[in-house]
Formats: structure tokens, C-alpha cells, sequence
């Protein structure tokens, strides 16, 4: 017998051997990405506090002239709250003959965010309020801006799951999902006590 043919090969040493797929879990996937929300979640994190440091210290200054907060904030907040609330319920999956119903609706609410902040938008700019009238008004399109822009890449997932689950396939990512609402309702939370302290 050769002396190649009695050695072990190197790669029959590891389950698997060489064709082992380090991807082929679920649950690795499932962690890996998990991970990686995490991590985005902090990088955001970061970037809404860098924008919220550069409003206070902007506020100093003398031609800072606030503008009045409009009432329809606070039901644009209790439709996000609702909104989370559901996704969170569809995630756990309670109940469980409701739960894609519950995932639809959430993201229904999200849309009817959407809506709501445009309008507040055309409240504002019709009572007189540009971005380019004073800094106050400019930061809270910014803020608010930025925080809808980020809730349009979520219901761009949420578009996304509800067709693979229209296509049949298994979904795993809707508790994800569910944790990046809460991130953005606990970021418009920040924005509302940020605005009302100022």
C-alpha cells in the first residue's frame, strides 16, 4: 500500500470534511444576522444622537425661533405605538391563527405614520413655517425627515416578508422586523421629548 493511500486526508479530520457549508445552519444564519441588526441598531443609535447633540447646540444661538408643536404628533405617535405593538404580537406569534393578520396591520398602521407626518408637514409649511425661516424649523424637518426615511427601509422589509409569505415560503425574520419597529418608535419618543423640553 502507498504511503499516499494510508494517510488520512487533512480535511477528513474535521464532520463534514472540506465540503462542510458554514452556512448551512439556520440558526447560524439566524445569529449571524441577528448580530448584525444589533450592530446597526447602535451605528443609528449613534447617528440620531450626533444629530440631537447638533440641535441643542444649535438652539443657543440667538435667531432660534421654535415653532408650535402641531397636535397631530401625538396621534402620528399613538399609531406607531399601535404599529409596534402588533409587529411584536405577530412575532410571538399570539394569537397564533392572527398573527399574519396582525403582521399586515402593523405595517398598515406604519403606512398611516407616513401619512400623518406628511400632513403635519403641510400644516406646518402652511402656517407660515419653512425650512428656510429659522433653524428651529429647518432641524424639525431634518429630525423628522430622517426618522421616516428610516421607516420607509422598514416597510420595505415588511413589503418584503409579506410577499414571501404570500409566496408560501417560511419566514424567520419577523421578530427582526418587529425589533426594528421598536427601535424607530423609541427613537420618534426621543425626537417628541426632545422637541417638547426645547
Amino acid at each position: 500500500m502507498s504511503a499516499t493511500s494510508s494517510s488520512p486526508r487533512v480535511d477528513s479530520l474535521e464532520p463534514g470534511g472540506s465540503d462542510r457549508d458554514p452556512w448551512r445552519s439556520a440558526a447560524d444564519r439566524t445569529a449571524v444576522v441577528s448580530s448584525g441588526q444589533w450592530i446597526l441598531l447602535a451605528v443609528l443609535t449613534a447617528f440620531f444622537l450626533l444629530f440631537a447633540s447638533a440641535y441643542v447646540m444649535r438652539m443657543r444661538h440667538g435667531d432660534w425661533l421654535p415653532l408650535p408643536e402641531p397636535s397631530w404628533l401625538w396621534g402620528n405617535t399613538l399609531l406607531l405605538l399601535g404599529s409596534s405593538v402588533l409587529f411584536q404580537l405577530a412575532a410571538s406569534g399570539w394569537p397564533r391563527h392572527r398573527a399574519l393578520w396582525l403582521f399586515h396591520l402593523a405595517g398598515l398602521l406604519a403606512l398611516l405614520f407616513i401619512a400623518g407626518q406628511l400632513w403635519v408637514w403641510r400644516l406646518i409649511a402652511a402656517s407660515g413655517y419653512f425650512v428656510a425661516t429659522n433653524p428651529a424649523t429647518a432641524f424639525f424637518f431634518l429630525l423628522t425627515g430622517l426618522h421616516a426615511l428610516h421607516l420607509l427601509v422598514g416597510l420595505a422589509l415588511w413589503l418584503r416578508i409579506s410577499y414571501r409569505i404570500a409566496a408560501g415560503h417560511r419566514v424567520a425574520s419577523i421578530d427582526r422586523c418587529a425589533r426594528y419597529w421598536h427601535f424607530l418608535l423609541l427613537v420618534w419618543l426621543f425626537l417628541l421629548g426632545l422637541f417638547a423640553l426645547t
